[in-house]
């Protein structure tokens, strides 16, 4: 296969007419394009034969409307029509569409799910609602001039030639959407069982007059029984860590039978370098670690001492952006990890020291 085929992301309806079109020499270096009519904005495209095409729920689309179908099913939100909702009775382009408008359009000309169809219906104005039909439409009450169309085109002597194969095009859609219908149908059919299962279990279990509601009453007790058992089994084994690693190792190689970890050098060495930790001393390590408190004192003394370390200041600084403090330098002082032991001026032989510390 060569590079340029393997690039290829043709629709699978057109690749009988490109495999019989490239058979010839001319058809090979002949340039290439797709031809889309769009089946929600009827609008007619172009696009490269390296470039996918998908469609809206069997419906051929072009990109722009793919991607805001794609985009408002993800995360919808409420959309107006400036016009009233006159533009979802004209045939326009997405350019000059509102959005609305387009949303209704998209789910109205493509046979989406039921339960989708009335949640996008939910972001839409009353005025376009009234317009629109109860329900989505089915496949096979889509017309093929609806459906939207794919075709193949060569340049040949300026011009583009269609050699699409129509039948072949409109038999795999229409084998494609079928099988789209069913596995649709065979998805809400499932959702509404289950649906159904679950309502008849409630009202066997919350009717008291009925005997046989009995029967699953012990069962669910059985049942939360055994749960809560085993989630009190799982409880936190003392097995020292040690025995831990020498039963996989034996598990993987048998000739580490004789191999012990509490007399092997190389695990003592590795005991040593590595620092164990546990919940109680990783919180106290962290507090101490804290030369200013909350409110911006010292920790050690709790005197609310300025950074410029003078005993009797009310603050020199500018108001601090985050405590609105005047004694806070180049950091706020909440929750601060260090202190200025020492305070030189520039220019000068004055200094202040930190007489509010605790040294060791």
């Amino acid at each position: 296969m060569d590079l340029a085929e393997s690039q290829l992301r043709m629709p699978a309806v057109l690749m009988p007419s490109y495999h019989k079109l490239i058979s010839s020499e001319e058809g090979k270096t002949a340039v290439k394009r797709i031809r889309l009519e769009c089946g929600v904005c009827t609008a007619t495209r172009f696009y490269s034969i390296h470039r996918g095409i998908t469609r809206i729920a069997g419906v051929v689309a072009c990109e722009a409307c793919r991607q805001f179908y794609q985009r408002f099913k993800k995360q919808p939100w409420n959309v107006t029509c400036s016009k009233g909702g006159k533009c979802y009775e004209l045939d326009e382009t997405p350019k000059n569409k509102c959005k609305a408008c387009w949303v209704a359009h998209i789910i109205c000309r493509c046979p989406v799910p039921v339960s989708l169809y009335n949640n996008l219906q939910e972001y839409l104005p009353m005025e376009l609602k009234v317009k629109m039909a109860p329900r989505p439409p089915k496949a096979q009450e889509i017309p093929e001039n609806k459906r939207g169309g794919l075709g193949l085109e060569v340049l040949r002597e300026d011009s583009w030639i269609d050699v699409t194969d129509k039948s072949e095009v409109y038999d795999s859609i229409m084998c494609d959407d079928a099988n789209d219908t069913d596995e649709g149908n065979a998805q809400e059919q499932e959702a509404v069982e289950s649906e159904a299962d679950q309502d008849m279990e409630e009202e066997a279990v919350d009717d008291p007059d009925d005997p046989a509601p009995v029967t699953p009453k012990e069962t669910t007790k059985k049942v939360s029984t055994s749960i809560k058992s085993s989630r009190k089994a799982q409880k936190p084994s003392n097995v020292d860590p040690d025995d831990k690693v020498m039963a996989t190792l034996l598990n993987q190689n048998k000739f580490m039978e004789n191999f012990n970890p509490k007399t092997s050098e190389r695990v003592k060495r590795k005991k040593k370098k590595v620092q164990y930790f546990n919940s109680n001393a990783r919180t106290k390590g962290q507090n101490s670690q804290f030369a200013h408190g909350p409110t911006g004192c010292l920790v050690a003394t709790g005197k609310d001492l300025c950074d410029c370390l003078q005993e009797d200041c009310s603050g020199c600084h500018f108001p601090c952006p985050k405590c609105s403090s005047k004694k806070c330098g180049s950091e706020c002082r909440v929750s601060r990890k260090w202190y200025y032991e020492k305070v030189d001026v520039e220019g000068t032989n004055l200094y202040w020291i930190n007489e509010w510390i605790k040294k060791n």
